[in-house]
């Protein structure tokens, strides 16, 4: 992002050209979508990692065991203080759910812009030969594989 600090681009609204922006202004974007990401992937590790074993049903067990030492050996950092809650909720589950999905939201519209961008009508950007192919009637154009790809896949979660 220092390097494009001094370049212009159109930012868009609608797909019309709306404010001029830096191209650093453009890629940090991204760059704070993807911060929070992780920060939220993060948040649901924090969230997720106690140990249910031990729970069993809802209220526990008589067997005598040890559920702090079976959580860390299992590499949890805490036991899951109410056992009802450890086997009944799958929030954990949930938030990881919408983690990858608001990831993917990410990733597919920047994929989005990639093509747009790298279309003749823009021509902001160029993908490399090595992620795109021609067409097999019409050899002036450039088709960009992977960013189509992607964003196809990123529609099934």
């Amino acid at each position: 992002a220092k390097v494009h600090k001094k370049t212009i681009m159109p930012s868009f609204t609608h797909l019309q050209h709306a404010q001029p922006v830096s191209f650093s202004f453009y890629i940090l974007a991204y760059a704070f979508m993807l911060m929070r990401d992780i920060k939220r992937l993060q948040n649901s590790l924090e969230l997720a990692d106690f140990s249910p074993l031990g729970s069993c049903a809802c209220a526990g067990t008589s067997y005598a065991t040890n559920r702090e030492l079976n959580a860390k050996i299992l590499g949890f950092k805490d036991i899951m203080p109410n056992a009802m809650d450890g086997v009944s909720d799958r929030d954990f589950a949930l938030d990881l759910l919408y983690d990858i999905a608001v990831i993917f939201t990410h990733t597919s519209r920047l994929c989005e812009e990639m093509i747009l961008f790298s279309s003749s009508e823009f021509s902001f950007i160029s993908i490399s030969d090595s992620f795109s192919t021609g067409s097999s009637i019409m050899p002036q154009k450039k088709n960009p594989d992977v960013c189509e790809l992607i964003r196809g896949k990123t529609g099934r979660v």
